[in-house]
C-alpha cells in the first residue's frame, strides 16, 4: 500500500508540474518501502538524498513555469518553497538516522506526506487559473510570440533569443501538424545545442560584467540542458501529441521566464552601460 496516494494529489492545470508531483510521491513511497524491508542505511540514504535533489529541481522548473505564465504573486509562492525545503530537509536528516526510535521514524515520513500534500492543495492552487488562461494554442499562432519587452539590450543575446523563440515555434508547428520522426527530432537537438551555446554566452557575460548571484543561474541552465536532453532522447518516441504537450506546458514558458525574469539582471545591467 503506497504511503502517499499520488492519485488524490490535485491537478494544477499543468500537466508538467502535475507529473513531478507525481513523481516525489513516487519517491517517498519508494523509501518508506525500502525502510519497511531490510536495509542498509546507505541504499535508503541514496534514495533520500535522491528525493530531496528532486525536490530542489521540481521548485526550480515550478517556479519558471508560473512565471513564464504570468504568475503575479510568484515572489511569494518562492518564499513558500523555501521554507517547505528547510522543512522537507529537517525530516530526511531524521531519516538518515540509524539510532532514532522507530516511532520518530514513522512520524518523520508522516510529516513529509502532510507537507507535500499541503502545498500542493493548499498553495499550488493560487496559481491554478493561470493555465485555465493560457489554453492550448490553435489556430496556427505560434507558441511564443515575439515582444518588444523580451529585449536585454545586448544585440548578441538578442539575437540568440530571436532565434530560440523561432526554432521552438518551428517545432511546435510541426508537432502541431502531427509530424515525427528524424526531422523533428533533428530539430530538438537543434534547439538543445543552441541553447546550450546561448547559456554559455550568458554566463560568459555574467562572469565578465561580475553580475550578482550567477551561481544560481548557472544552475537553472543545467537542469534545463538536462531536461533537454531526456526530451532529445526521447524525441523519436514521443507521439505528436506529448511532445505539444511538453512544449506547451514546459517549454514555452520556461523561455518567456529565461528572458523576462532571469536574464532581467543582464538587462539592467545593460541599461547601466548606455547611461
Amino acid at each position: 500500500m503506497p504511503f502517499i496516494k499520488s492519485e488524490v494529489l490535485p491537478k494544477t492545470g499543468n500537466k508538467i508540474i502535475d507529473a513531478w508531483h507525481h513523481q516525489l510521491a513516487q519517491s517517498v513511497n519508494h523509501a518508506y518501502a525500502v525502510w519497511g524491508r531490510q536495509h542498509t542505511m546507505e541504499e535508503l540514504g541514496a534514495i533520500l538524498d535522491g528525493f530531496f535533489g528532486n525536490i530542489r529541481r521540481h521548485f526550480v522548473l515550478e517556479e519558471s513555469i508560473i512565471r513564464g505564465a504570468g504568475y503575479e504573486d510568484w515572489k511569494t509562492h518562492v518564499l513558500k518553497h523555501r521554507m517547505l525545503r528547510s522543512e522537507l530537509e529537517v525530516c530526511v536528516n531524521k531519516l538518515h538516522q540509524s539510532d532514532a526510535p522507530q516511532g520518530a521514524l514513522i512520524d518523520a515520513f508522516s510529516q513529509i506526506d502532510s507537507l507535500i500534500y499541503d502545498h500542493e492543495f493548499l498553495e499550488d492552487q493560487d496559481f491554478w487559473t493561470i493555465f485555465e488562461r493560457n489554453a492550448r494554442v490553435t489556430g496556427g499562432e505560434p507558441l511564443v510570440v515575439w515582444r518588444p519587452n523580451f529585449l536585454l539590450g545586448v544585440p548578441g543575446l538578442d539575437k540568440e533569443h530571436m532565434a530560440l523563440v523561432t526554432l521552438l515555434n518551428t517545432i511546435y508547428e510541426m508537432a502541431a501538424n502531427d509530424h515525427t520522426g528524424p526531422e523533428i527530432t533533428g530539430l530538438v537537438q537543434s534547439l538543445r545545442e543552441h541553447t546550450a551555446t546561448h547559456f554559455a554566452n550568458e554566463e560568459a557575460y555574467g562572469r565578465d560584467h561580475g553580475l550578482p548571484a550567477w551561481g544560481e543561474h548557472a544552475d537553472m541552465h543545467a537542469y534545463l540542458l538536462a531536461d533537454l536532453d531526456d526530451l532529445v532522447a526521447k524525441a523519436e518516441i514521443e507521439t505528436a501529441d506529448d511532445l505539444c504537450n511538453y512544449l506547451e506546458n514546459y517549454l514555452r514558458y520556461w523561455l518567456i521566464d529565461h528572458i523576462i525574469t532571469a536574464d532581467d539582471v543582464i538587462r539592467k545591467n545593460a541599461k547601466k552601460l548606455v547611461h
